[in-house]
């Protein structure tokens, strides 16, 4: 099947799901729920973007260059991505710097590329065209013959520890993800973080395609080993996301694959593309790409449609019955059965339901767990804190590169604070919506959304904002931390929007006092500012731990207690209003029942007639709605 018939597909399926919609209407029966009116709207989705995304160091620029066949993005040799580049097919070559404001501006030529996607934040922020900004992703518009209208490849930083401010930039985007390459050393085992990096991944696309990257640099059976033991890996790990699924990793060389690009001898080029290992992944790729585009879009929209017509199939066929019904004891028996599913619902489902207190009692075990995990993002002795303080255990005893490591940490440890935080809500969500699997089928609920996700993205976007390094002029000195550093509770609980620009503090530059300018520091002075480092970091976690972890003033929560008690709120009100419009459905069910059985014999033999109709319609919308799947299957 082409890109071309599953857009005509996409128009079909939307046709007759306004039929559904249409008939239900003039049926007077329940309406449809909000799964069928989602997959309906992504219909209209024009845009989709693949995001390209793994540790550092793994090649995934160089991959992406491979692709294209000339050297675009910047890779590791150089200096290692720092941004978000989008990548699309063009006729011609143009790059553009775009802003979260909408703001677009042309760069110049290819140079610029590494200039704004690989320099520190820190460096970009002297630009003038950065300052009061803040960047979306960097557009590059190219040939690219393998990629269709509107499917995008997003190029995004390392998820590794060096530098969590790119793991945070990763995460932000696969959020969006309608489709993901993931890229794995051919002779690296995967470890904890990447397994529960890809258990996201899977909570928001079953499109996934694993590469086996740099395969050309290690020994056939090395790769071979490392590739078996990922792939049981993966299958162990992930198998309760993606049920019945075998994974497998596709080796690949980009070196070669690009290298094959530049060849001129036809025969050299084809030995090259075939030793890059690309001929055997290029059909997964395709693949990857054509279920991104619209193909799976289309195959939610029909399993929902049938599913709904399956639904109001069920109620019309009730009504016919009964009104076939020759004698009072069976129209009376028809609606009884509808009254006993109604109470059986109502018996699990109601207030004190058997099912309904079950589902209530793991909520709260799912919050209280995520608030008890979130006390040890702040911990002095958390992750985090170790992390870094390992980190300035190991710097030498040298000024200059205490400095260097002090304007990183700047930028990082707000950023680790941010990515951690960001991780758990996910698996706390994820958790949630894990619950509503058995609840029933149909009955659907998204966590974030409404109330929830202005209040999780609201945090989420606080925990990356704060004074930095306003305050550490005064722990270089040797001074307490004072009211500057208090200003990050502050502006932690100011109302934020997400995605905003991170406030960004002075320069480090000063910040030694007179000593700096000094050309030969004695060790000592090193052993005292690795030692004011130190004191920062643990000064920092219990400031912001102060703002979020204890309580806000007497008879208050704790911040960390109010956005996990209005998750916990926001989920039982879901679950309320989808109990209550499942009881409202099956109600009404039976109070048509009990009026078609008091009508008389002419309004009966009318009734049916205009029953069987919409029954007719019903089918032959269903009929066309399977011929739509048969012909995607296909």
């Amino acid at each position: 099947m082409t890109f071309e018939q599953v857009k005509q597909l996409k128009e079909s399926i939307k046709a007759k799901m306004s039929g559904l919609v249409e008939l239900c209407q003039r049926t007077q029966l329940p309406e449809q729920e909000s799964s069928f009116n989602t997959a309906k709207s992504n219909l209209d989705k024009q845009d989709f973007d693949i995001v390209v995304c793994g540790e550092i160091k793994q090649g995934k620029s160089s991959f992406i260059n491979a692709l294209l066949g000339k050297e675009l993005l910047p890779v590791a040799d150089q200096v290692a991505t720092s941004q978000v580049f989008r990548i699309s097919n063009a006729p011609e070559e143009s790059f553009y710097l775009v802003f979260t404001d909408g703001k677009r501006i042309k760069l110049e030529n290819v140079d610029d590329l590494k200039k704004y996607g690989s320099e520190t934040v820190a460096q970009q922020e002297r630009d003038p065209l950065l300052i009061g900004r803040q960047l979306q992703w960097i557009e590059v518009n190219t040939p690219a013959a393998f990629l269709p209208p509107g499917i995008h490849l997003l190029d995004t930083p390392g998820l590794g520890a060096l530098y969590y401010s790119h793991a945070e930039i990763t995460h932000r985007y696969v959020d969006m993800a309608d489709a993901v390459i993931f890229l794995k050393c051919a002779n690296e085992p995967l470890v904890d973080k990447e397994i529960s990096f890809l258990k996201k991944v899977f909570g928001i696309t079953p499109h996934v395609l694993f590469i086996q990257s740099k395969s050309d640099m290690y020994d056939e059976s090395v790769r071979q080993q490392q590739t078996a033991r990922n792939q049981e890996i993966l299958n162990q790990e992930l198998a309760q996301f993606v049920e019945g699924r075998k994974f497998n990793f596709w080796p690949l060389s980009s070196a070669n694959l690009f290298q094959a690009a530049q060849e001129q001898d036809a025969e050299m080029r084809n030995f090259l593309r075939k030793s890059s290992g690309f001929d055997a992944l290029s059909d997964a790729l395709s693949d990857l790409i054509f279920q991104t585009s619209g193909y799976s879009i289309v195959s939610s929209a029909i399993e929902e449609s049938l599913r709904f017509k399956e639904r109001m199939r069920s109620a019309i066929e009730n009504e016919c019955k009964l009104l076939e019904a020759t004698s009072g004891e069976e129209k009376q028996r028809i609606q009884n059965e509808m009254k006993q599913k109604q109470n059986a619902f109502n018996a699990a489902w109601g207030q004190n339901g058997k099912e309904y207190r079950s589902l209530v009692e793991s909520i709260s075990r799912v919050i209280s767990s995520g608030e008890a995990l979130a006390k040890e993002i702040f911990s002095s002795r958390g992750e985090i804190a170790i992390h870094f303080l390992r980190q300035i255990d190991d710097l030498p005893l040298d000024n200059g590169v205490i400095e260097a490591f002090a304007a990183e940490l700047d930028e990082e440890l707000p950023a680790a604070v941010s990515n951690k935080w960001r991780e758990l809500i996910f698996e706390t969500q994820n958790e949630l919506c894990v619950l509503f699997g058995g609840f029933r089928v149909g009955l659907d609920m998204n966590v974030d959304s409404g109330e929830i996700a202005t209040l999780v993205a609201d945090a989420r976007s606080a925990l990356t904002k704060s004074k930095k390094f306003s305050t550490l002029k005064n722990v270089a000195n040797g001074a307490t931390v004072g009211s500057t550093l208090g200003l990050i509770g502050g502006i932690a609980l100011a109302s934020v929007t997400a995605g905003a620009s991170l406030l960004i503090g002075p320069t480090i530059g000063g910040i030694w006092g007179a000593t700096a300018a000094k050309k030969e520091i004695s060790t000592r002075q090193a052993e005292q500012n690795k030692s004011r480092l130190q004191r920062y970091i643990a000064t920092y976690l219990q400031q912001v731990s102060s703002q979020y972890l204890l309580p806000q003033g007497v008879g208050k929560n704790s911040r960390i207690g109010e956005i996990f008690g209005s998750l916990k709120k926001a989920t039982e009100t879901a679950v309320g209003e989808i109990i209550k419009k499942e009881k409202a459905t099956l109600e009404a069910e039976y109070e048509r029942l009990r009026e078609d059985a008091q009508c008389n014999v002419e309004e009966t033999k009318k009734l049916l007639v205009e029953k069987k109709e919409f029954l007719a319609q019903l089918i032959r919308i269903g009929e066309d709605i399977q011929s739509l799947k048969a012909n995607l299957n296909n």
